[in-house]
C-alpha cells in the first residue's frame, strides 16, 4: 500500500528546502506550502513525487579550512572585481520562476555579501556592487574580493573563478508575492512576483539556474581594489572616483520642454562657482561625480536640472535623458545603480505632484461653478393669489382668442 501521508511529508520538505537558492520562507509561507501540498490529488502528487528535481546543496559539506590555492599561469589571478548574472526570469531547475522586476533591492545599498554556498556561518568571499538588470530580463551583480592574503578562503575562490572551474552563482532572499504555477510541466513550482528581498548571493559549483555564472573580470581593478568596491567599466582615468550625490528634493518641472544637458551643466556650475571654485552643492544636481577632482568641470556628469530665475527645479525630460545616456556609458555599475534610485523617487513624486495638480484644477473649476451659481438669482416663487390671477388672465386671453 502506497504510503500517501509519506510522499505528501517528502515533497512538502523538499520544496521548502530543495535547490540550490537560499529561499528563506516565513512561517505564514511554509504554510501556505503546507495547505498546497495538502491539496493535491494522489494522481497529481505521484507525478510530482517521481520528478527529478535538483537537489539541494548542502552547505554543512563545505570543507572547514581550505588548503592555500595553486595559481595557474595561465590564468588571470589579477583581477578582484568579477561580473556574474546572478538571476533571470526563467525556470530554473526546481521549476520556479523569480520575476526579474520584483526585486527589492533596499538591503543591498547597505551591504550585500557573496557567500560560498550560502553558508552565512561563515565569513564572506567577497562584497557584492549593487545588483541591476540587464536588458530587463537578467540581474546582473560584481563581486569585489579582498586583496590576497586577507582570506585563504576568498583567494582560493577568487582562483578558481579566475582558472574558469568555479562558475555558478545563485540567489539567497526571502519571498515576497507569489502563486503556485499552473503550468502542468512545472508540478509544484512557483512563480515569485514582487518583493523579493534579496539579502545575499553565493558562488556554487552547481547554480539553481544554469544560466547564472560569471561573466568575466571587471574592469579597472586598480579603482576596485583602491575602493573595496566592485566596478564595471570604470572611466579610463585610474584615479578618478566617481561617486553619484544627486538628490531629489527640489520642485519638479513635468513639462514635456526639450533639455539641453550642455547648456543645463553652464547654468548649475556658474550657480555653485561664485568665486570661480566650485561648490559642494553642485554635486546634488548631477548623476555623476568624480569626486577625486571637485574644481574640474569634466568631474560634473549627466545633470538632470534647470538653473534659472533663480530657481533649480528637477526637470522631467531632464532626468530620463541623462539617465538614458549614464545607462550607456562606461560609469561604475554603483554609480548607476544609486542614480536609478533617484530617478525611481523622482518619477513617484512626479505622479504626486501631478495628482495634486489635477486636484487643485478640478478645486478651481468647482469653485468657479459655485460663483456661476451664485450670480444667477432665482425667481421668487409666486404666491397662491398670484398663480390664481396669472391663471385666469391665461383663461381670458384663450377665450378670446377662440372668438
Amino acid at each position: 500500500m502506497t504510503d500517501i501521508l509519506g510522499i505528501r511529508q517528502a515533497v512538502f520538505t523538499r520544496r521548502l528546502s530543495g535547490g540550490s537558492n537560499n529561499i528563506r520562507w516565513s512561517t505564514k509561507d511554509a504554510a501556505l506550502i503546507r495547505q498546497h501540498v495538502d491539496a493535491l490529488s494522489e494522481k497529481a502528487l505521484l507525478g510530482v513525487a517521481e520528478m527529478k528535481l535538483f537537489d539541494s546543496q548542502n552547505p554543512s559539506a563545505a570543507p572547514s579550512s581550505v588548503m592555500a590555492a595553486h595559481v595557474l599561469r595561465t590564468m588571470n589571478s589579477s583581477s578582484l572585481s568579477w561580473q556574474f548574472q546572478i538571476s533571470d526570469g526563467l525556470t530554473d531547475l526546481t521549476l520556479d520562476q523569480i520575476a526579474p522586476n520584483g526585486w527589492n533591492l533596499q538591503n543591498a545599498r547597505s551591504n550585500l555579501p557573496v557567500l560560498l554556498a550560502h553558508d552565512s556561518s561563515t565569513l564572506p568571499i567577497a562584497q557584492s556592487s549593487i545588483p541591476w538588470l540587464r536588458g530587463g530580463t537578467a540581474l546582473m551583480a560584481n563581486a569585489a574580493f579582498p586583496q590576497p592574503g586577507i582570506s585563504a578562503v576568498s583567494d582560493q575562490v577568487r582562483a578558481m573563478v579566475a582558472a574558469g572551474v568555479l562558475r555558478g552563482a545563485s540567489v539567497g532572499f526571502i519571498p515576497g508575492q507569489f502563486k503556485f504555477s499552473k503550468d502542468p510541466a512545472r508540478p509544484l513550482g512557483i512563480d515569485f512576483l514582487s518583493g523579493h528581498i534579496l539579502t545575499e548571493w553565493s558562488l556554487c559549483a552547481v547554480p539553481c539556474n544554469p544560466r547564472c555564472q560569471v561573466v568575466g573580470p571587471s574592469s579597472s581593478d586598480k579603482s576596485a581594489r583602491r575602493r573595496n568596491i566592485p566596478v564595471d567599466n570604470v572611466p579610463a582615468q585610474d584615479e578618478s572616483e566617481w561617486e553619484c550625490h544627486a538628490i531629489g528634493t527640489m520642485p519638479i518641472d513635468f513639462s514635456d520642454d526639450a533639455f539641453n544637458a550642455t547648456a543645463a551643466k553652464a547654468a548649475l556650475l556658474a550657480r555653485f562657482s561664485p568665486a570661480g571654485t566650485i561648490t559642494d552643492e553642485a554635486r546634488d544636481y548631477f548623476l555623476a561625480v568624480d569626486i577625486s577632482a571637485p574644481l574640474d568641470a569634466s568631474s560634473y556628469k549627466f545633470p538632470f536640472c534647470r538653473a534659472a530665475d533663480g530657481a533649480i527645479v528637477a526637470s522631467k525630460t531632464g532626468w530620463r535623458q541623462s539617465f538614458a545616456a549614464l545607462e550607456q556609458s562606461n560609469m561604475p555599475s554603483i554609480v548607476i545603480g544609486e542614480a536609478r534610485s533617484l530617478v525611481d523617487k523622482l518619477e513617484a513624486r512626479l505622479g504626486e505632484v501631478k495628482t495634486a495638480d489635477r486636484r487643485r484644477e478640478a478645486r478651481a473649476f468647482a469653485a468657479k461653478v459655485r460663483s456661476v451659481g451664485a450670480s444667477i438669482s432665482d425667481r421668487v416663487p409666486m404666491t397662491r393669489e398670484q398663480r390664481i390671477a396669472e391663471a385666469s388672465s391665461f383663461r381670458r386671453a384663450a377665450m378670446a382668442a377662440g372668438k
